[in-house]
């Protein structure tokens, strides 16, 4: 079963696409039943404005954003396009959340999503954690997908394959050198990246945000091992920053050779985030006619 959550005017939808016997649970197609608001719809009964036809899938009404939710289908990456295209390529589609985990997407998957999804311009998540995505998959979801959709802010891609050999290099060029402001939640948490090189040059990057807008990269979980030269190096970058927006997740106990020490740069990275100024209201009301700025509306 495919379920929709789609939320337009203020309400939350819910849209089950329901299989019959036989059919594979990861194919959409017209003669499937639809469930709206607890009435069913076959093939030969749909209420128009409720349910719009195109191609071979049932899509909701005109103006809805949609949640969609493929999680545990067992879609590998040969039958991922089968299944995306008939969502993203009808007019009406304005998907913002993908949810693909816990599938059997590989490098040839991970092409296919980059296909479909080139010309989206209202997907601002997409999970494709546990899957088997390597490091081949992550340089072009990295070309096709984090660079060309400017609408994409979150993009887990944890507990894969990724090794980060190729990849990662990819990865800090786009953030030294290319303007990318959308994408502000990375994880690549529980996957096989090693090369401290390689991940003292990719938090460089994210620290000093020059060119990127990153505010969350997760590392947790990888076998590489930061030595303290590389502490070092980063400690001397943390100092020099006024403000440091990037929250950074990895564990100085075991992927630090010297944790006391980049404990005490996670700490400092902290205590450099960007303090909230929280508005004050007071309660006074003032004369009838009269409204005074300063008492009505502080700052800290």
């Amino acid at each position: 079963m495919v379920r929709i959550l789609n939320t337009g005017a203020g309400t939350m939808n819910h849209v089950k696409l329901r299989k019959r016997r036989g059919k594979s649970n990861c194919t959409l197609h017209q003669e499937d039943e639809v469930q709206v608001h607890g009435k069913r719809y076959g093939k030969s009964k749909k209420r128009q404005g409720d349910i719009r036809k195109h191609g071979d899938v049932e899509a909701c009404s005109r103006g809805a954003t949609q949640t969609i939710d493929l999680s545990y289908k067992n879609i590998s990456g040969k039958e991922v396009a089968n299944v995306l295209k008939p969502i993203f390529w009808q007019q009406s589609s304005r998907v913002t959340s993908l949810n693909l985990s816990n599938n059997s997407i590989d490098y040839y998957g991970a092409s296919q999503i980059a296909n479909i999804l080139k010309l989206n311009k209202t997907l601002n998540h997409i999970d494709l954690s546990y899957n088997n995505l390597d490091d081949k998959s992550l340089k072009v979801l990295i070309r096709h997908t984090i660079i060309e959709l400017e609408s994409l802010k979150e993009v887990n891609l944890s507990w894969n394959g990724i090794t980060g050999e190729t990849s990662l290099r990819d990865l800090c060029e786009i953030f030294e050198e290319e303007d990318n402001d959308s994408l502000t939640i990375l994880d690549l948490s529980h996957n096989l990246i090693n090369d401290p090189e390689l991940v003292t040059r990719l938090l460089i990057s994210v620290i000093s945000g020059s060119v990127n807008n990153i505010r969350s990269l997760d590392l947790i979980d990888n076998p590489f091992v930061l030595d303290g030269e590389h502490v070092g190096i980063l400690t001397r970058l943390v100092m020099s920053q006024e403000e440091i927006i990037c929250n950074i997740n990895i564990n100085v106990q075991k992927q630090t050779t010297c944790p006391e020490v980049a404990k005490t740069l996670m700490n400092m990275m902290e205590s450099k985030k960007p303090k909230i100024r929280q508005p004050i209201l007071l309660d006074v009301v003032p004369e009838e006619g009269k409204i005074n700025d300063e008492l009505l509306h502080l700052e800290q």
